[in-house]
């Protein structure tokens, strides 16, 4: 349920107990005020009673003036029983000089209206004991109904938001391990998600730029490093070129010589991508298509294709769209993608390499092998630095390609299980056409 929801919920149940409180009180009042004017007709009547009857008695030879008298008490009479006592009071007027009958019959009239003021204000004491008992009962349920309430709120509003409050506060003081907690739906539950995923992305982020860190110091210090190395390399590589020329030489030193060689390209190699994965790519992307690159990247495999009559086929789509591509960098990349295949390849496998059309306006160029595929760690770890499982590799060529598709605006992606070859899919936005 929603806040809107709850909070629509306990303003009904508020109104709807003022409602109630309403009706009460105007029920209560429609009773009251015909009691309260019974009872002010009923004092009005022994008033005018009282009044007939004392002039009667001080001036009881005043013959018209007493008809005229009860005359006007008879005429505001409303009952039957009034009206008849009244008539006979005017008639015992004329009929008895003492007028005893008269005012007997007068106070008969006044004890009926007496009575009538007794009834209205007994109904009045009920009515005030009903006003008084729905008082007290209204008192109760609207204490109790503002005690609920102020629980909802507190376990709706509050207790989410003060939960909320601290979270955020311990997230803001460097605590990035600290998680919100919120009701498992709602407003408040996509606030502590939202939350929740800024202080992830921030852990993240801190955690990269630890790693950003730590790397432009080992990049630093790589590049003074490799630099020299390739130095030395160039020389131990020169001077041992030179020696296996030598006149006289026998064909063991001239193998080790040949050993030497071969020890120091594959330095300058490792040396070489090392250089490569820190320092920092500079693409100058050009419109072309993508098969000739293809295959000048291939062509520079042969060697390495042809050691293992590895059998390389080619795909592509008829209306391939044109890329934008810095295209030494991206032959890096392809490249190292494709030696990883060869790496994998059985002697005598087949690697499909095939290019066409994405969605989304992408290009995919496909490279598929027939290798022993990667575990679940190796797959998770693939684009990691110095990540190998190979002993003669630097562990660079994923992360260096990784790094310049990236550039250029795509992403790879690997689709590989044990014994079953691996599946890499490299992404490129397709040129816009002119």
């Amino acid at each position: 349920m929603t806040i809107r929801s709850k909070l629509s919920v306990a303003f009904s149940i508020a109104a709807t107990f003022l409602l109630a409180v309403g009706i009460v009180a105007i029920v209560l009042i429609g009773q009251l005020n015909p009691l309260l004017e019974e009872i002010g007709r009923a004092h009005l009547r022994l008033n005018q009673v009282a009044d007939v009857i004392s002039a009667l008695r001080l001036h009881p030879e005043q013959t018209p003036q007493n008809l005229a008298r009860v005359g006007d008490l008879e005429s505001s009479t409303r009952t039957d029983a009034e009206r008849n006592l009244a008539r006979a009071a005017r008639e015992d007027v004329t009929r008895d000089p003492t007028l005893s009958g008269t005012i007997d019959k007068l106070q008969q009239l006044a004890d009926g209206y007496r009575q009538d003021a007794i009834a209205a204000l007994n109904q009045l004491v009920v009515i005030h004991r009903r006003a008084v008992f729905w008082t007290t009962v209204f008192i109760t349920e609207g204490v109790l109904l503002l005690c609920i309430i102020m629980f909802l709120v507190r376990a709706w509003l509050l207790k989410p938001m003060l939960a909320l409050r601290d979270a955020s506060h311990r997230i803001a003081g460097g605590d990035w391990q600290q998680r919100a907690n919120a009701p498992p739906t709602g407003e408040f539950a996509e606030l502590a998600n939202s939350i929740n995923q800024i202080a992830a992305s921030r852990n993240e982020l801190a955690e990269r730029a630890a790693k950003s860190e730590r790397f432009a110091a080992v990049g630093e210090a790589c590049s003074h490093v490799a630099h020299n190395m390739r130095s030395l390399l160039a020389a131990i590589h020169s001077l041992a070129h030179y020696q296996r020329g030598a006149p006289n030489i026998t064909p063991d030193v001239k193998e080790t010589f040949n050993q030497i060689l071969a020890t120091t390209d594959t330095l300058e190699r490792w040396v070489r991508d090392v250089m490569n994965s820190v320092r920092p790519f500079e693409p100058k992307p050009v419109r072309q298509q993508l098969e000739p690159v293809i295959h000048d990247s291939l062509a520079l495999l042969t060697p390495r294709i042809s050691e293992k009559a590895i059998a390389v086929e080619w795909k592509s789509q008829d209306d391939l769209p044109a890329v934008h591509l810095d295209r030494p960098l991206f032959e890096q990349a392809l490249v190292a993608i494709v030696s990883n295949a060869i790496d994998a390849s059985p002697r005598k496998g087949r690697i499909i390499v095939a290019a066409e059309n994405g969605e989304n306006g992408m290009v995919i160029v496909c490279i598929e092998d027939e290798g022993a595929g990667m575990s679940a760690e190796i797959h998770r770890r693939a684009f990691d630095h110095f990540f190998t499982t190979k002993p003669q590799a630097a562990g660079l060529g994923l992360t260096i390609a990784h790094k310049i598709v990236a550039l250029h605006g795509g992403k790879i992606e690997i689709d590989s299980q044990p014994d079953q070859g691996t599946r890499v899919r490299i992404h490129l936005p397709a040129s816009a056409k002119r």
